[in-house]
């Protein structure tokens, strides 16, 4: 196996542990809409199997926090909602964008071109990974991401859940009035 092989193997297991590591956090998400439900209430599963965009799933959450916190766990819910907007964006790049070397080698190589590294950008048929592949033509307005960039998703989603996990179960709490 090639230097790049292996590194395109460590990109790909990367991006698995991402996307692993956002399932997580989305399932957590759900436990929240639950709590906020109350624990009585068997159908939040449904409810939120039903709603696909997570985003939604997130606005949903929004819109009910003000009646089902306190003022201080809904302050911590604001502050949590940067990194959950962050894991979500790089959610959407791993399930989405390809792997790919840039700059682009060359059919024809020549020992002055400049060394090529492995990134994952938007898919070559979009604007961005057209762009991303091709730099003269124009800046793509997504960055490519890097193996150190993906490697960092598994914990923004870690940090997410923990402090979803800490509203949650503060939510749980003054629904069962302690």
């Amino acid at each position: 196996m090639t230097n790049r092989e292996e590194d395109r193997e460590r990109m790909l297991m990367a991006v698995a542990k991402g996307i692993q590591a956002f399932a997580l956090l989305e399932s957590g998400i759900t436990d929240c809409f639950g709590a906020m439900l109350g624990e009585s209430a068997p159908f939040q599963h449904i409810i939120f199997d039903a709603v696909r965009s997570f985003e939604m799933k997130i606005r949903i959450v929004d819109q009910m926090a003000p009646y089902t916190m306190t003022p201080e766990t809904l302050q911590k819910w604001r502050d949590a909602r940067p990194l959950i907007n962050e894991a979500v964006k790089n959610r959407n790049a791993l399930a989405h964008w390809t792997i790919a070397e840039l700059p682009l080698p060359k059919s024809i190589p020549s020992p002055d071109d400049p060394p090529s590294d492995v990134y994952l950008v938007p898919h070559h048929g979009s604007t961005n990974g057209i762009l991303a592949r091709h730099p003269h033509l124009g800046e793509p307005s997504s960055k490519p991401l890097t193996l150190q960039d993906i490697e960092a998703v598994p914990r923004l989603c870690f940090d997410a859940m923990v402090a979803l996990s800490e509203i949650t179960t503060e939510v749980r709490r003054l629904r069962l009035g302690q």
